[in-house]
């Protein structure tokens, strides 16, 4: 009896394992923070999240960032660049949390959001897809 349930366990084991050999392939969804490929720098007294692109281009595996500003204030618009190693990829933008509204995105790799009244903080994800695919959230907190 001993010996069943000891096989039952190692089977689910062995299971488990593989599970996550597949769900964690590089190729597969790759969700990167913005700070892996960027750096933020001040513009007029606002903190930007800027891309480096050069960094991008030679990495090894899926990557992808989000250029724009990380402070945004009640009743301005503000853009956000998309930036991966995919070739052509079809973008998609999507707003996460917060008081923002998508103005314009015919799935390129720029965006533009109005921030509505109320606004304390929020997050927009970029979602870029080839067959690849490669997603990122970008942070933008009140100015």
């Amino acid at each position: 009896m001993l010996k069943i349930h000891l096989k039952f366990y190692f089977t689910q084991l062995i299971c488990l394992f593989i599970l996550c050999l597949l769900g964690c392939s590089e190729d597969e969804n790759n969700e990167t923070s913005p700070s892996t490929t960027a750096s933020e720098i001040q513009v007029n007294g606002v903190s930007f999240n800027q891309c480096d692109q050069e960094e991008i281009d030679n990495h090894p595996g899926t990557i992808c960032c989000i250029s724009g500003p990380l402070e945004a204030s009640p009743n301005e618009t503000i853009s956000l660049e998309y930036s991966s190693n995919l070739q052509n990829p079809s973008v998609t933008w999507e707003v996460v949390s917060g008081e923002l509204s998508l103005v314009n995105s015919p799935n390129s790799n720029t965006a533009t959001f109005d921030v509505l009244e109320g606004f304390s903080g929020g997050s927009v994800k970029g979602y870029g897809d080839t067959g690849k695919d490669c997603s990122v959230v970008i942070e933008i907190s009140l100015k």
